[in-house]
């Protein structure tokens, strides 16, 4: 298909003319006209562009554009200048989805942790221009604090860490993944909450939640934001018959 097309659809699709973002959303590096193999990612680094000239692909969707944020250096050099250098002398596109990645309600990242969860959407919060970036779920089937360590572990992956001073049985859940610690906090000014589910922690999390009496889990930046990219690659490949796949680099944060 056309590039533009592919650039028109994903526009659609994240709705991103609705978010307040710190990053370019969209297209950010214009590669060949047309594309057909894709690859999809959490990050944009020089291990994620050598995997996709190594493997001649048409362009790369990513969650985070490092390189590429509005308080980074504009100045095409060092590393930058390698990222751009590499794109356009192999043709490759270069998209970024950050915030919307992380709130689209079928294929983001927060949808996604909660449908490995078992939980029902039940509304949102953490509101980014027009649009919420967390969202609040409903568990199937109210759990321990145990059980819901040992689902998260299995689904998403180990926490970092663990802050367990809510109920002792878990019925309504918030999550926004990333670096969103501070979600906890208008969480408990909603109320109705039981636990929450972020990627990291901050100095004052564990006091914090002690106090509130709330359940606190970073489950690690990178670890719960690989829904997003992942659905991603099975959404275009589905939907406009491209040859689209999910690439994860490990990272520990």
């Amino acid at each position: 298909m056309k590039l533009i097309e592919l650039e028109n659809y994903l526009i659609d699709l994240y709705d991103i003319n609705e978010f307040n973002d710190y990053c370019p959303k969209g297209l950010t590096v214009e590669g060949k006209p047309e594309v057909l193999k894709g690859i999809t990612a959490v990050s944009f680094g020089l291990d994620l562009l050598d995997y996709a000239i190594e493997h001649k692909v048409d362009f790369i969707v990513v969650h985070h554009l490092h390189g590429f944020w509005n308080n980074q250096s504009k100045i095409v050099r060092g590393t930058l200048k390698k990222k751009i250098q590499g794109l356009l002398d192999n043709d490759i596109s270069l998209f970024g989805f950050h915030l919307p990645m992380d709130a689209h309600l079928k294929i983001g990242n927060n949808a996604g942790v909660l449908s490995a969860l078992n939980a029902h959407q039940v509304g949102g919060f953490l509101k980014e221009g027009n649009k919420n970036i967390g969202l609040l779920g409903k568990l199937e089937n109210p759990m321990t604090p145990e059980s819901l360590l040992s689902l998260l572990s299995d689904k998403v992956g180990p926490p970092n860490f663990e802050f367990m001073y809510g109920p002792s049985l878990i019925k309504k859940i918030g999550v926004c993944t990333g670096a969103a610690p501070s979600g906890v906090e208008e969480l408990v000014a909603l109320g109705d909450i039981d636990a929450y589910i972020t990627g990291e922690a901050r100095e004052n999390t564990q006091q914090y939640c002690m106090e509130e009496g709330i359940h606190f889990i970073a489950a690690g930046h990178h670890q719960t934001e690989c829904f997003g990219p992942q659905l991603l690659a099975q959404h275009l490949t589905n939907k406009l018959n491209l040859e689209v796949n999910f690439i994860n680099i490990h990272n520990p944060v």
